[in-house]
């Protein structure tokens, strides 16, 4: 199973199909793509290109725009996502969602994915109209894993700081969003430690105020700065999760 290092580099391209044709820009090591808006040719041309793919899908939440929509039971449907629209929680305790999301998985090694980032795993911290606490996290996080390791495949937690010391054995990496935006950022950055300790890498996104596009010195540097999170690796996004990225040196791409 792909074990990336702590600090390699990396891009992340979740509202649009990534074009691979060309060499793709900026020449990072790692790249996090929509699972069902890519195809298997896409991911072939990243691994000739020497690039480690990692395939994104909701594992938490029902779209309504995803293929497999219709096979989600409607008791298993719960409250919105708040600032989502057309997002619902999802009963991640269901054998039935269980199934769905196993099969997710096989779809993303069957397109040649290194590692799978199943999003939204944290419906604890907020009302899903479902008994979920940090520990059926826990539980959900590990068959997800399991699941992507029978595979050959990686698995990242994302976000769920709550959970994150007691998840670095599950997983290959972790991947957080704003930590630099909370009160006391080296507080919630530093949560992730234990993944560099462990020798993985911790893929940090921040959404300062301009981006994408212009991003002030200043922006820059407060999202930038050394803050508990020593040894990630981190960008700056848009919150559309375009192609558009902005590396810590300054440097700005549009993938």
């Amino acid at each position: 199973i792909w074990q990336p290092p702590p600090g390699a580099s990396w891009q992340i391209v979740l509202s649009k199909p990534v074009d691979a044709t060309n060499a793709l820009s900026p020449a990072l090591s790692v790249y996090d793509i929509d699972m069902y808006g890519n195809t298997a040719l896409t991911i072939q041309q990243m691994h000739s290109q020497g690039i480690k793919v990692i395939c994104y899908f909701s594992a938490g939440s029902w779209e309504t725009y995803r293929p497999d929509a219709g096979l989600f039971a409607p008791q298993d449907i719960g409250t919105n996502l708040n600032g989502w629209p057309g997002e619902r929680w999802l009963n991640t305790q269901s054998k039935s969602v269980r199934d769905i999301m196993a099969n997710r998985i096989k779809l993303a090694a069957e397109k040649g994915c290194d590692a799978v980032d199943p999003d939204n795993i944290d419906g604890f911290e907020t009302n899903t109209g479902f008994p979920l606490t940090p520990s059926t996290a826990l539980d959900y996080l590990t068959f997800l894993s399991l699941t992507a390791a029978s595979y050959n495949m990686a698995t990242g937690l994302k976000n769920a700081g709550t959970i994150a010391k007691n998840a670095t054995c599950l997983v290959e990496f972790a991947i957080i969003e704003s930590c630099k935006s909370f009160s006391i950022p080296s507080c919630e950055c530093s949560i992730y430690q234990n993944f560099i300790a462990a020798g993985k890498p911790v893929f940090q996104i921040e959404y300062p105020l301009g981006a994408p596009g212009y991003v002030s010195s200043q922006a820059l540097a407060r999202s930038c700065k050394t803050n508990g999170n020593v040894g990630y690796s981190e960008i700056i996004k848009g919150k559309d999760l375009g192609g558009w990225v902005e590396l810590c040196d300054g440097t700005v791409f549009n993938t």
